[in-house]
């Protein structure tokens, strides 16, 4: 078979989880398409990497009703790659952020928990500033207390002359 040869170097458990996207997809008789040939199938079968992704880049290329920029159609391209290439999605990054929200099932839930999340971070970071603030003004004041007193310390130990019947030292 033209795919395990392709992929024979990925192992058995791949091959396993291809048989299986395929037994299921082709087995089914009344289940939901999108279910059937989203994320995990594309991952599982490499499907999209072994020639949907340039299929679907020539049919955008050739679109007469395409509206989009070359330029926005390439970046729209690489995102949805990269959203079935990353394992979960919801890292740091900006695109894995995306790519969970792609994929997720229930995306008013999705976005209410970053949302929080970001909430989260926001006091978080408003407690970290008000915390140095409040550091910084203790800092001050000791600063400001050590230079009192050497200010106090230098004039004690300050000698000063005056002349006698009101004349002026020169």
């Amino acid at each position: 078979d033209e795919w395990g040869l392709r992929h024979q170097k990925e192992g058995q458990a791949v091959t396993t989880q291809y048989q299986a996207c395929h037994a299921l997809a082709f087995g089914a008789n009344n289940a939901k398409l999108t279910k059937l040939y989203g994320r995990d199938f594309m991952r599982g079968t490499r499907c999209w990497v072994d020639g949907v992704a340039t299929s679907a880049e020539e049919k955008f290329a050739s679109s007469p009703k395409l509206v989009a920029s070359k330029h926005t159609t390439k970046a729209f391209m690489h995102g949805w790659s990269k959203s079935i290439s990353d394992s979960e999605g919801g890292g740091s990054n900006v695109e894995e952020d995306y790519s969970g929200l792609i994929w997720v099932e229930d995306l008013n839930a999705a976005l209410q928990a970053k949302r929080i999340a970001r909430g989260k971070e926001t006091s978080e970071r408003k407690e970290r500033c008000d915390a140095t603030e409040q550091e910084a003004q203790q800092l001050r004041a000791a600063l400001q207390a050590d230079k009192e007193a050497e200010e106090d310390k230098k004039g004690k130990s300050r000698f000063v002359e005056l002349g006698t019947g009101g004349e002026d030292l020169k």
